[in-house]
């Protein structure tokens, strides 16, 4: 059935075109010249007008190049290249626009680019591939040649978490990332930030006089050079900041990074003598400035006494 932005109904397409029948449809999208594809779970994908007049077909039950087990999840990039997850064989096949077979990635698995069964697919402005798996509970990024870029999720019902997530939507600016969370009734809507951020301490406990220290991993989630600051901050145990609010501890640092790598720095703060004791919050940020924060990550330590140690 097709409705306009409103929800107003407006046609419905036959179950029936000739020797092609809509057996159980499942997923559906549409390219830039308005050409709409269709997963059916008649094991074939089919391309028409938005009128409704079929332009191709592919596919078959199989387990070879260009077959599919149940094809769920579709999606095109800018060059009109159509991406299917073909959920029972537990892979992901690309096809040229009409349905010339180019790849194929995924295995039966646990690991990172390994499926158990891949149901939504999307791919947003930078051609990347977003899987969503159904018994993983997990969410995996690809580039536009299958190779691992990233994942999250896990089973729960907490912020992040999935029960049975189902589908996948990217708005138009790339960033905003909705995920249908079936069995916890639920969408989830993630931002992808341009660079994120990750702290990783020595320890929790440090001594007036010595030293604190951390690992920092800058990660590019984009196909893109990425510029950046890095500042941080402490808040004391009196509740106040050094330096205060909107002064910098440690930067801003200016920060380069290429397409998808991950960058480590490691840090070290000599700790004063007279540092009052008693519980801090270490606070780092990464963005283009203190207005446009594109990440932050914080953790607590405490300043005790060399006697104490």
């Amino acid at each position: 059935r097709i409705f306009d932005a409103h929800g107003f109904f407006l046609d419905y397409w036959r179950l029936q075109y000739g020797d092609v029948h809509f057996l159980g449809p499942l997923g559906i999208t549409i390219d830039n010249n308005d050409h709409v594809f269709i997963t059916n779970s008649n094991h074939l994908i089919v391309k028409m007008d938005i009128n409704g007049n079929i332009l191709n077909t592919w596919g078959g039950q199989g387990t070879g190049d260009g077959q599919f087990n149940k094809p769920a999840g579709i999606d095109v990039d800018s060059e009109g290249n159509v991406y299917v997850s073909d959920m029972l064989n537990r892979r992901i096949q690309k096809f040229s626009n009409n349905g010339d077979f180019i790849l194929g990635w995924g295995s039966y698995g646990n690991g990172d680019g390994q499926f158990k069964r891949p149901v939504g697919v999307a791919v947003d402005t930078e051609d990347c591939v977003y899987v969503v798996d159904s018994s993983k509970n997990q969410v995996q990024k690809f580039d536009s040649n299958g190779n691992f870029l990233l994942k999250w999720g896990s089973f729960g019902n907490s912020e992040g978490e999935f029960n049975s997530p189902l589908y996948i939507a990217i708005d138009d600016s790339g960033n905003d990332i909705y995920v249908t969370d079936s069995g916890n009734g639920r969408v989830q809507k993630f931002t992808l930030e341009p660079v994120s951020l990750n702290l990783v301490p020595d320890t929790t406990l440090a001594c007036q006089g010595g030293v604190l220290g951390f690992q920092t991993y800058f990660t590019n989630n984009t196909g893109k050079y990425r510029v950046f600051y890095f500042a941080t901050n402490i808040m004391m145990p009196n509740g106040r900041f050094y330096p205060p609010w909107m002064g910098y501890f440690d930067g801003p640092n200016e920060i380069s990074i290429a397409p998808y790598e991950t960058k480590t720095e490691y840090i070290v703060h000599d700790i004063p003598f007279n540092a009052p004791l008693g519980e801090y919050m270490y606070n780092a940020y990464i963005g283009k400035g203190i207005r446009t924060i594109w990440d932050e990550e914080q953790f607590e330590f405490t300043i005790t006494s060399p006697d104490s140690e």
